[in-house]
């Protein structure tokens, strides 16, 4: 995009195509001058992008018609300054559940610890099953954490007591709006 710096009267408030390789545009009293677009077959990777792009509408027209979910994806909305819950029912379907910390400095092995799991996007899990298993795979205990909207994080709150927590594997299930499933794992160090 260049813009017309001397708008003399051949570009005074141009607008539309001039040629085969422009297009002006006129915004706030400037003018724009733009390639025209080439027109031709899509790749196969821009028809990937546009097929993508297609579902996530699909979902969120879909989706957004239960009262339900308006209301807990205009909440998310608002939380994060987005437009419109349309806007932030297409990031959810567009964008991978990551996790970012399972908090585990301050766990000694003991009952009743508050463990604080955070995902990229905390409002990206719908549900987080959280389960313990120690060196031979066995699990020790399992539960689902709890979030409440505005928290920084998801927390679960042991149930066991673990005398050696060495080798001990925590394992994070996360299932997201859209019914992805992700498993993150961390083992512990004694």
């Amino acid at each position: 995009m260049s813009q017309v710096k001397i708008n003399d009267i051949f570009t005074v408030g141009l607008s539309g195509g001039f040629g085969n390789n422009t297009t002006f545009r006129h915004r706030k009293g400037k003018t724009y001058a733009f390639p025209k677009q080439q027109r031709g077959t899509p790749s196969a990777k821009q028809i990937a992008i546009r097929e993508k792009f297609q579902a996530a509408a699909d979902y969120a027209k879909a989706t957004l018609m239960d009262p339900t979910v308006l209301a807990e994806y205009s909440a998310i909305a608002a939380q994060k300054q987005f437009k419109s819950p349309v806007f932030t029912a297409i990031i959810d379907y567009l964008s991978a559940t990551k996790l970012s910390k399972i908090s585990t400095e301050a766990f000694k092995g003991q009952v009743g610890f508050h463990l604080a799991i955070r995902l990229a996007d905390n409002y990206k899990g719908k549900e987080l099953f959280v389960s313990f298993a120690n060196k031979d795979g066995t699990v020790m205990e399992s539960g689902n954490a709890s979030f409440t909207f505005g928290d920084d994080a998801w927390k679960y709150v042991t149930t066991g007591s673990y005398a050696d927590i060495g080798g001990l594997k925590i394992s994070v299930t996360v299932k997201d709006r859209i019914a992805n499933i992700a498993v993150f794992e961390k083992v512990l160090n004694s």
